[in-house]
């Protein structure tokens, strides 16, 4: 991954890698610009949905490399220099956005750990990964220390025959799929909405129009970026 200076404010052209439908890897050239609406779709996205969504792994990266760049930056400008002050509150929003993006995700993992753990085993080769590598490490530590702690204050503690009674697939609790969520419609579409009868009939969805719906029917058109959470 290359990237460039930043000056005034600016971010030069960066690389980062996507996959693409039969999840080989290609570089592309973003603008900064492009890279914080990315970031920022992403957080906003990743706040409002039930579970984890795909990381911008390339993306936090180059970010990261960006911010490192503009606070070198900083550094070589005169301290009455009213750039200086713009600066600083661009890269205080850019680390909030970054950060504040990827406590969500920790949280999540924490709520849900069993559930990710599952997932991750049972996860195929072409299947896009939820989890970065330092989340997967993160959520292997957490689980053991759980697991340990659960077994301290309570199995522990138990007769034998109750401790045989406890199996992990009752620890696994999914996130609210049927959770309902606002959204906005980046394409025209006709989807199949299932009710609380289990009748299913079709939404028709609009481009640029927002809906109110069930989480479970417009996943996979939010994992591609078809809609938007609000």
């Amino acid at each position: 991954m290359a990237t460039g200076s930043v000056r005034s404010g600016q971010m030069s052209p960066i690389i980062v890698s996507s996959e693409d439908d039969n999840s080989s890897s290609e570089e592309e050239s973003v603008t900064g610009a492009q890279l914080v609406a990315r970031i920022t779709s992403a957080w906003q996205n990743e706040k409002l949905s039930p579970e984890l969504l795909v990381p911008l792994t390339d993306e936090i990266d180059a970010l990261r490399t960006e911010l490192i760049g503009m606070e070198g930056n900083m550094r070589k400008l005169e301290p009455t220099d009213i750039r200086l002050s713009i600066h600083r509150m661009e890269i205080k929003r850019l680390r909030y956005i970054l950060t504040s993006y990827l406590r969500v995700r920790i949280l999540k993992i924490q709520e849900y750990p069993w559930f990710y753990a599952k997932r991750l085993e049972n996860r195929r080769s072409n299947q896009p990964e939820s989890l970065m590598e330092t989340e997967i490490v993160f959520l292997k530590e957490y689980m053991g220390n759980l697991e340990l702690h659960l077994f301290n204050v309570g199995i522990e503690h138990m007769p034998i025959k109750y401790r045989r009674m406890i199996r992990k697939e009752q620890l696994i609790k999914p996130p609210n799929f049927n959770k309902f969520i606002f959204l906005l419609s980046h394409m025209d579409a006709t989807i199949w909405v299932e009710d609380a009868d289990a009748e299913r009939e079709d939404v028709t969805l609009k481009r640029g129009c927002q809906y109110v719906m069930c989480y479970q029917p417009i996943r996979k058109y939010l994992l591609n970026g078809e809609v938007s959470l609000l």
